[in-house]
């Protein structure tokens, strides 16, 4: 497993939320 930094995790995160989350409840997922 390659080890990506934590920046670049977070930011592929927030964008699975963008596209799966409302943006209204994205702060209940991502403070």
């Amino acid at each position: 497993m390659e080890e990506l930094p934590r920046r670049e995790i977070l930011r592929e995160w927030n964008a699975e939320l963008e596209r799966f989350a409302p943006r209204r409840q994205k702060h209940l997922l991502y403070p």
